[in-house]
């Protein structure tokens, strides 16, 4: 018998006689016939083609989240960073009103 289903069309397979009559008892088995030298010269370069693209997109996908990875982190950084500039400012502002405080009880 022959597939004639998208994923499966035109392969060869074997399968329960009764099949068409709702009596099978459930036998399939698919048939391969043998590849020639160019069939298989042709498989072994879509299968390599296929691979390489494979790594590639899982490289690219793993740069893509790394450097997210490191969008995320530069932001937080900067927020870091202009939290401590603010509390720098906190500070000096507190440190001018001590020392104000302080030249007027010694006057």
């Amino acid at each position: 018998m022959t597939a004639y289903i998208e994923v499966n069309f035109d392969r060869r397979f074997f399968g329960c006689v009764n099949y068409k009559f709702g009596r099978s008892c459930g036998f399939f088995m698919w048939f391969d016939p043998p590849m020639c030298v160019h069939e298989r010269r042709v498989l072994t370069r879509i299968q390599e083609r296929h691979e390489r693209t494979h790594t590639e997109f899982e490289i690219e996908s793993h740069l893509k989240t790394k450097e997210d990875e490191y969008a995320k982190r530069t932001a937080r950084m900067e927020e870091y960073g202009k939290h401590i500039v603010r509390m720098k400012e906190e500070y000096a502002k507190r440190s001018e009103m001590m020392e104000r405080n302080m030249t007027r009880l010694h006057l």
